[in-house]
């Protein structure tokens, strides 16, 4: 019976390490979860001729802008909404 139970031993203690193993990661990803819901969020400074690429850029557009709709012609609130979902600033000719 003594060459039973030390074959037993191993195995077990095997077992036993590898439960702990898993219970401490475990524990230490349920603790870094936890910490990240109490994480501030990352905060992103908007610059002032935001979503223009410069203030030369906002300056044009916004010229250009005011000079159409002096002469009547109108931007489609569908192109507006494309461009803004899609974060593109275009540049508009009259040919």
């Amino acid at each position: 019976m003594s060459k039973s139970t030390n074959e037993k031993k191993p195995i077990l203690k095997y077992s036993l390490l590898g439960c702990g193993t898993l219970i401490i990661v475990g524990v230490l990803i349920l603790t870094l979860y936890i910490l990240s819901l109490f994480k501030e969020p990352d905060t992103i400074e908007m610059l002032s001729h935001h979503p223009f690429k410069s203030v030369k850029a906002k300056e044009k557009y916004l010229k250009y802008y005011e000079k159409r709709s002096q002469t009547g012609h109108e931007i489609s609130v569908h192109f507006q909404t494309f461009a803004l979902i899609h974060k593109k600033t275009y540049t508009f000719c009259d040919n």
